[in-house]
């Protein structure tokens, strides 16, 4: 069982029907799609505490959860802020030479910048309310009542599967390498992070490899 479930299975509206949460889920994204930016920053505000609360869950785990994907929100943002150009030009916040031309940064850039990250963790926070509300059972129980196709749902518990087997076995090693003293120092740590992430690529591999055939002895039948 994941993390997530757990706190899903615990959470202290677990008897309310899960197609209620799931409209509530949908009335959130909407609002999260179509609302202002400071409508946005009140809705995270306002909705995050309901989820600690709600899920049993500690601030310090759940400001980790939203720093989660922050890296990949900063790459994604920085290509969009930053656009390049040939012509140096008066209306730019910014500007850097880059080979031929220019790096700039304009007013419109940041500002549709601004709307996108706070668009996007407005649609997280709304997400890990409906995660942790709704275990994974009730959420496939759900899906086949809106007639979700069968193809769809199937994925659907692969990669749950497959998540699964992925945080194990990085558990377990690491759990592993940290009784062997291995992070003691920056270069120990950086060594062992080395050697752990070379062996989970293997084990995940091998964990692919034989989720294959017994797929494969599945649709042969």
């Amino acid at each position: 069982m994941l993390v997530i479930d757990k706190y899903a299975y615990n959470n202290r509206i677990l008897n309310i029907p899960p197609l209620k949460k799931f409209l509530f889920y949908l009335v959130l994204m909407s609002l999260s799609f179509s609302s202002g930016i400071r409508i946005q920053i009140m809705f995270i505000l306002l909705l995050s505490p309901l989820i600690c609360y709600v899920a049993h869950l500690k601030w310090k785990t759940y400001l980790k959860w939203l720093l989660l994907p922050l890296p990949f929100i900063i790459i994604s943002l920085i290509t969009m802020m930053v656009s390049y150009t040939e012509f140096n030009s008066t209306n730019v916040l910014l500007h850097v030479p880059f080979f031929n031309g220019y790096l700039v940064i304009t007013q419109q850039g940041l500002e549709a910048t601004e709307r996108v990250f706070f668009r996007s963790y407005s649609c997280l926070t709304a997400t890990y309310f409906f995660v942790l509300t709704v275990p994974f059972k009730q959420m496939l129980t759900l899906f086949k009542r809106l007639h979700l196709p069968k193809e769809l749902l199937e994925i659907m518990v692969l990669m749950y599967r497959f998540i699964f087997i992925f945080l194990q076995e990085f558990i377990v090693m690491r759990d592993t390498l940290d009784l062997k003293f291995s992070f003691g120092s920056f270069r120990q740590s950086y060594k062992s992070m080395g050697l752990l992430a070379s062996q989970l690529f293997t084990k995940l591999l091998i964990a692919n490899r034989h989720m294959t055939e017994m797929l494969e002895l599945r649709f042969d039948e």
